[in-house]
């Protein structure tokens, strides 16, 4: 692995694709599709994760700042596009640089790599586009455990992952493998992260770290994540102004601080539950 010479920014990424195909760029990175990363110069190339298969690209960079874009799928081949694949390369390659962690992140996605080539495709349940013949409309569903808050608290969450297709609904484990099944682009990129978490095909249940559960529920964002035994929990997408609150204990003079967040619907005497990792958090409540 070599240390870029020449710094890849933001501005460059977009200046080569544009501002929509940096943003697809950034979802294939975020949902863990690049396997690989390399800066050989003058070329970048790797390999990413498409429909449980991976395929190699590349892109040479050129001495008056643009790009020759080789990858091989139809946007670059039959419509000249800088496509998505090759500025995902970019992203994981400018975000490497940045980090101190760079080096045990890249020694992560060989082993991911590794461990993705050695499972059997025949193993996962099968994916195909929307529209093709005899394909079978298939939804993800997650379920989560009635006391799942008290799980966060505990650090471990443990979730069923189900399909609901033809009028029923099935453990992952128990989905044939041989049926098409059509899943929204939204259950595909988070199925793929189930599998990544999985280390293999996605299991019926999953224990969950709070990262990989966060995660999940980004993911989910203007969905629902269902409950065992009770109402459904929906992901909203409206950003919650929450501040902070201090206050001295007039009886041991401790600081007392503590977060408020203005939830609709929020009943009377609620409490919000806090989901907090990192500098992103959730706030859950009626």
């Amino acid at each position: 692995m070599e240390q870029l010479k020449v710094p890849i920014t933001r501005k460059m990424l977009i200046d080569w694709g544009g501002a929509r195909v940096y943003r697809d760029a950034e979802l294939l990175v975020d949902n863990g599709r690049v396997l690989e990363a390399v800066y050989e110069a003058p070329r970048i190339q790797g390999s990413l994760l498409w429909n449980n298969r991976q395929f190699k690209t590349s892109l040479r960079m050129l001495p008056d700042g643009q790009i020759e874009s080789r990858c091989p799928c139809s946007d670059n081949t039959d419509r000249g596009l800088v496509c998505a694949h090759v500025i995902a390369l970019g992203i994981v390659l400018m975000r490497r640089a940045t980090d101190p962690q760079r080096d045990a992140k890249y020694e992560a996605e060989q082993r991911h790599a590794a461990r993705i080539a050695e499972v059997d495709e025949s193993a996962y349940v099968r994916r195909v586009p929307a529209g093709t013949p005899d394909a079978i409309p298939a939804e993800l569903r997650v379920v989560l455990p009635a006391d799942w808050q008290n799980h966060w608290l505990k650090g471990i969450i443990p979730v069923q992952c189900e399909l609901e297709y033809s009028g029923s609904v099935r453990s992952m484990e128990e989905v044939p493998k041989n049926i098409p099944l059509s899943l929204s682009a939204e259950d595909e990129s988070l199925l793929f992260v189930l599998e990544d978490i999985s280390q293999g095909p996605c299991a019926g249940r999953l224990n969950l770290k709070r990262y990989d559960f966060v995660n999940l529920v980004r993911l989910r964002t203007g969905k629902k994540l269902l409950r065992t035994g009770e109402n459904a929990v929906v992901v909203n997408e409206a950003r919650m102004t929450t501040r902070l609150r201090m206050d001295l204990d007039r009886e041991n003079g401790e600081i007392i601080v503590s977060a408020h967040t203005e939830l609709p619907f929020l009943r009377e005497g609620q409490i919000p539950f806090y989901m907090v990792l990192d500098r992103a958090g959730w706030v859950y409540g009626a």
